[in-house]
């Protein structure tokens, strides 16, 4: 019997309680591994992409980040299905037309928020992808200094009202030095 309650005391004590540290800290933000239709195809009809990652995503403040070029009337339908991003364009496609999604932190992984930052899709209703862009730079009139995450519109109207009335058709965002690009 001692030798039965000395062999339990020392299994018991073998035993030690320690918090789990979890290995280092996620710093990386979640990076799409595939897109549906895939980006840069040519002649797409349907209006709903797919984007899967390599993590667990969530959304933060997807219809104030996300911009889409040329701008939708309407804001587009998403979802989060696990590791899939669900985007459904609710305005009708126009022809002969490349789209560009720009993500701009709207998308981040879902356990420390590690943030999407520029990540661009493109396709094309047309046969071809448009490859023109117009690039410039921004400065804050008041301090002299680089417009960091402005976005800069382009409408095709020349009508001076057109900023109150209609959305632009094209949205840029500039980056930390102020410089923007149109694709």
């Amino acid at each position: 019997m001692k030798k039965l309650l000395g062999l339990i005391f020392l299994l018991a004590s073998c035993a030690s309680v320690q918090t789990l540290d979890g290995g280092k800290k996620d710093i990386t933000p979640p990076q799409v591994i595939e897109t549906s239709p895939d980006s840069a195809s040519t002649s797409i009809q349907e209006n709903v992409f797919i984007f899967e990652f390599d993590e667990f995503i969530q959304a933060n403040k997807i219809n104030d980040l996300l911009i889409i070029s040329p701008s939708q009337k309407l804001n587009p339908t998403t979802k989060i299905k696990g590791k899939k991003l669900y985007i459904t364009l609710n305005d009708t496609l126009l022809e002969n037309t490349t789209y560009t999604f720009q993500f701009n932190g709207c998308i981040a992984d879902i356990n420390e928020g590690n943030p999407l930052q520029n990540y661009s899709y493109v396709v094309s209703t047309g046969s071809y992808l448009d490859s023109l862009t117009h690039s410039g730079f921004v400065k804050d009139i008041q301090t002299n200094t680089p417009c960091i995450d402005c976005n800069v519109h382009l409408y095709t109207s020349d009508n001076d009202s057109v900023i109150l009335t209609t959305k632009p058709e094209y949205v840029a965002k500039t980056d930390e030095e102020g410089n923007f690009t149109f694709y």
